[in-house]
């Protein structure tokens, strides 16, 4: 067995390797201490430390650390995010294109993690868990005023209209809380910017407001973007996530641009709520619109641990169907295995289909740069709707972080 340069053996009799496995999301911590437990009993050789991060802030500033200390952990669970790409790009990962259990993902879940950012042509980053998001609804609501799931923008404004009329909010506003309005940018975004727009932009913007930038690419998002939360209740800007829920709970409000997170939170205020969902309709044409999807955890070997064969096992232990699987399916997430079940709670199902037919893709939050405060700008746009300005600041903070880069 070829032991990393950070794998060491304990003294006397007792011949076992020693790995860490630093994970960054802390709602995994139950999870991967188990799954840990479970590798551990099946592999008496193998001893797994699992060092566990506060937060994925935490835990990506751990890791940074460790590794200029020369000391990276073998395997790294990670968000899907800019921090795992440019480690990537770094070549602190190793590649792992070569490895059998790539042969079980689905390459669209792959291109997930590839489109973030990655060394060359590597694989350095296996997709553990795919998160999607769309709309949730209060099927009781909607049937009451007879309104069918929309499927084109058109007819999301129509409903929301029919909602209006009838003195219910269409639409959940959460402003209090920035990061919830980043799933619809993440939709509209997705659906509405031209084809490969941040690889254009990837060494800045046209400075006069021309293409490719913000302010000339990203006019209809901001718009729609403005108009959607039109449709927010009166008390949006001091309606923070847990109270955006409960309005959809109790019937207050018909639909919320959330992810399957949403649905154990809305079910413990109403427990008979009666939820569904459908993908964000963000143009009027049906076959353009989709779900917006991220890796919400990633799986990474240091390139230390390339040939550790304990931090490879623990690795295929870990994407093996009972467990990836199984994670999966209690988040209500996908798994990236090729002919993984999905999660059979019917308020997820309106959502399988589109997940199915590979129509999805990446938030854009995960392509701008973390220094790019955008769930700030985002808050400002929905309570100023003051469109110029948002896109103005989009266009100059791009600019910045390039420039720095």
């Amino acid at each position: 067995m070829l032991a990393g340069a950070l794998a060491g053996c304990s003294s006397g009799d007792d011949d076992s390797t020693t790995i860490t496995f630093l994970n960054t999301k802390s709602e995994a911590t139950d999870f991967f201490a188990q799954a840990v437990a479970d590798f551990e009993a099946d592999h008496p050789d193998i001893d797994v430390v699992l060092d566990q991060a506060a937060d994925a802030d935490d835990g990506f500033t751990r890791l940074r650390s460790l590794i200029s200390k020369g000391d990276a952990p073998e395997l790294v669970a990670g968000l899907g995010s800019t921090d795992m790409a440019e480690l990537s790009q770094q070549g602190v990962f190793a590649d792992l294109s070569g490895f059998d259990v790539i042969d079980d993902i689905d390459p669209a879940a792959l291109e997930l993690v590839n489109e973030l950012g990655r060394k060359d042509t590597e694989q350095n980053t296996i997709p553990f868990s795919i998160s999607t998001t769309g709309i949730l609804y209060n099927a009781e609501v909607f049937d009451k005023l007879g309104v069918e799931v929309p499927q084109t923008w058109d007819e999301l404004i129509a409903a929301a209209d029919v909602f209006q009329a009838a003195g219910i909010t269409p639409v959940v506003g959460t402003f209090a809380d920035g990061w919830t309005l980043q799933f619809a940018f993440n939709a509209l975004s997705g659906q509405l910017q031209p084809e490969d727009f941040f690889a254009s932009i990837a060494d800045g913007v046209a400075a006069d407001g021309g293409q490719p930038s913000f302010t000339a690419d990203y006019e209809e998002v901001a718009d729609k973007f403005v108009q959607l939360f039109s449709y927010a209740q009166g008390s949006a800007v001091n309606t923070d996530y847990n109270s955006g829920n409960a309005m959809i709970a109790n019937g207050e409000a018909a639909m919320l641009v959330q992810g399957p997170w949403a649905v154990a939170p809305i079910r413990e205020v109403n427990p008979d709520v009666d939820l569904g969902s459908f993908p964000f309709p963000g143009t009027d044409d049906p076959d353009r619109n989709g779900l917006v999807a991220s890796s919400d955890l990633s799986l990474a070997l240091s390139a230390d641990a390339a040939e550790n064969a304990a931090a490879t096992e623990f690795l295929d232990y870990l994407m093996s169907p009972e467990v990836v699987n199984g994670y999966n399916e209690d988040a209500g997430y996908y798994s990236p295995r090729i002919d993984a079940p999905v999660s059979e709670d019917p308020a997820l199902s309106g959502l399988h289909e589109a997940y199915a037919a590979g129509n999805y893709f990446t938030q854009t939050i995960s392509l701008i740069p973390s220094a790019i405060e955008i769930s700030n700008y985002l808050q400002s746009l929905a309570v100023d709707k003051d469109t110029s300005a948002f896109l103005t600041t989009l266009d100059e903070q791009w600019n910045l972080v390039a420039d720095r880069s």
